[in-house]
C-alpha cells in the first residue's frame, strides 16, 4: 500500500474529494486467484473508525467476486472496528472519475457521491464527526502495477471545500517497489520505485 496525506496533525477535516483514473491491468499471464487492486480516498479518524471511497478491480470486489471482470466504485468504512463496505457501479477502463465521500453538515452522516451522482443512503457514522483525509494506492497481486495519479485534492473543512495546502508522502510504503511521488500539494503518483 502507498498513501499520501494532508500532513497538517489537524483531525477536523469532514470530507476529501477528487480525480483518478480507472485502468486495466494484467501484467503478465493470469492474476493469482485472491489478488485485488483498490485506489482510494478517505477520512480517518483512527484504525477503528474511518470512511473511504474510490474503485477496486479483483478478489472479492463487485457482483462476480472470485473473478477479474471489471473494476467496481466502492464505498467503505469502520465503525467501532466493525468493517462494511459495498461496490455500487461498475467503471470501464480506461476511464477518469470525480470521487467525494464527506460529512457537509457535521452530524455524524456521511455522504458519498460519484461524478456528481450521490449514492445513498448516508452512512451514520456515531464514533466519527471529522478525520485526517488521504488517498492511496493498494495492490495484493506482486505481478501487477500499483501505478495511480490523484489530482486535484480537496479537503472539507467548517468553511466548505479547500486544496490541500501540504501533501506529504506517507512512509513507511508497504509496497518496497512501488513509491509515491509528490507533483503538488493536490497531486501526487505511485510510481515504480
Amino acid at each position: 500500500m502507498v498513501k499520501a496525506h494532508q500532513d497538517d496533525s489537524i483531525l477536523c477535516r469532514r470530507g476529501v474529494r477528487r480525480y483518478n483514473y480507472v485502468r486495466s491491468f494484467w501484467a503478465c499471464g493470469d492474476p493469482e486467484p485472491e489478488s485485488w487492486h483498490v485506489r482510494s480516498v478517505w477520512v480517518y479518524r483512527n484504525d477503528l473508525n474511518w470512511v473511504e471511497m474510490g474503485w477496486c478491480k479483483g478478489y472479492e470486489c463487485g457482483p462476480h467476486e472470485s473473478e477479474w471482470v471489471h473494476p467496481y466504485a466502492f464505498k467503505a468504512w469502520k465503525i467501532n472496528g466493525v468493517y462494511g463496505e459495498e461496490e455500487f457501479k461498475m467503471l470501464p477502463p480506461p476511464s477518469r472519475h470525480y470521487f467525494n465521500v464527506n460529512n457537509p453538515y457535521y452530524n455524524y452522516r456521511w455522504k458519498f457521491w460519484l461524478d456528481g451522482t450521490y449514492y445513498g443512503p448516508d452512512l451514520v457514522h456515531w464514533y466519527m464527526n471529522e478525520g485526517e483525509v488521504g488517498g492511496q494506492s493498494e495492490v495484493h497481486e506482486i505481478r501487477e502495477g500499483a501505478y495511480t495519479r490523484w489530482w486535484g485534492l480537496q479537503l472539507r473543512t467548517s468553511l466548505g471545500w479547500a486544496d490541500w495546502y501540504r501533501l506529504e508522502c506517507m512512509l513507511p510504503d508497504s509496497n518496497p517497489d512501488w513509491k509515491c511521488q509528490k507533483i503538488s500539494n493536490t497531486e501526487f503518483k505511485v510510481v515504480r520505485e
